[in-house]
């Protein structure tokens, strides 16, 4: 009960927040291009807010939206929102917390799409969108410095030894190739920001990457046993066993953080991850069965 009161005490709180004016950071590199790579099913609110605020920033750059066989309707919130649309009539995500999948080829389905956004759009910079994020103003391009930019730190999480990431993924990327240093932390979640150019050149060998995706599937649903796997680990494995440098956008933020309210108002923020306040009241319950599963098996998931 107490975790429901949370859940709409928050939602309540950030659907108050007004939309804060563009800012103009000093280190924005305004000749980069930034395009969207998102996902979708049935939540047309939440997709309909996430596609208005990129629009606010980004009126002209390219959004790759892609039904999961989810809503009809999405696909006049891609004419609306001037999206190239692409509409999978089977659904392959394996549960609502988050993007997981059962098998290696459902999970290839989703890898591919974000391989073409890379591809067709010719982009520097893809951002994945998620339901539950908001592009709050221009991303300062001049301040990812990796291949892969998202919340987490590239370093050991202490106390998270036991987690299939570092157990059995960090392990076996060492094991691969033993001179290759090894990154103990993981992005993937809503709001990460891949280099384009470097998604291009893991495009340049999708055999070797399908290939790579069916390992890690079979690291986790057949050697550690779990139902399913998750997006932002499968994404943050291409990235290392291919040689991905990964690490933080620091204008990124999650609404729970101590230092929110004070990110947000100032107008530092660019990211915000995990904005559930449009989500459908079914979900929402939903989610808070999810929570214990999350914090308990998830392997160490901090993005959800």
């Amino acid at each position: 009960m107490a975790t429901v009161i949370y859940l709409f005490t928050y939602d309540i709180l950030l659907s108050l927040l007004p939309p804060i004016p563009s800012v103009a950071h000093f280190k924005t590199n305004h000749t980069a291009s930034v395009s969207a790579f998102y996902t979708c099913h049935r939540q047309v609110t939440a997709t309909d807010k996430v596609l208005r605020y990129f629009r606010r920033q980004y009126p002209r750059s390219s959004v790759y939206l892609f039904n999961d066989a989810g809503a009809p309707f999405v696909r006049y919130l891609a004419r609306k929102y001037r999206a190239h649309y692409v509409y999978h009539p089977v659904h392959t995500v394996s549960t609502s917390a988050g993007k997981y999948w059962n098998s290696s080829d459902k999970a290839w389905v989703y890898v591919s799409d974000l391989l073409h956004t890379a591809v067709d759009s010719q982009s520097d910079w893809i951002i994945l969108l998620e339901d539950d994020t908001l592009v709050l103003n221009r991303i300062s391009t001049w301040d990812l410095h990796f291949d892969m930019n998202g919340v987490n730190p590239d370093r050991y999480q202490y106390g998270n030894e036991d987690f299939f990431w570092y157990r059995v993924v960090q392990k076996h990327i060492h094991d691969s190739n033993a001179s290759y240093s090894v990154h103990w932390g993981y992005n993937g979640c809503g709001g990460t920001v891949f280099r384009g150019s470097f998604l291009r050149r893991l495009a340049a060998n999708v055999t070797r990457l399908k290939q790579q995706v069916e390992t890690f599937a079979r690291l986790s649903l057949v050697q550690e046993g779990l139902k399913s796997m998750p997006s932002d680990q499968l994404l943050s494995f291409l990235v290392q066993i291919n040689g991905g440098s990964m690490g933080t956008n620091q204008h990124y933020l999650e609404p729970w953080w101590g230092h929110a309210l004070l990110s947000y108002a100032s107008g530092d923020a660019e990211i915000l991850h995990g904005d559930k306040s449009t989500y459908s009241f079914c979900n929402k319950i939903k989610r808070c069965s999810y929570l214990t599963v999350w914090s308990r098996a998830a392997n160490g998931l901090s993005c959800f």
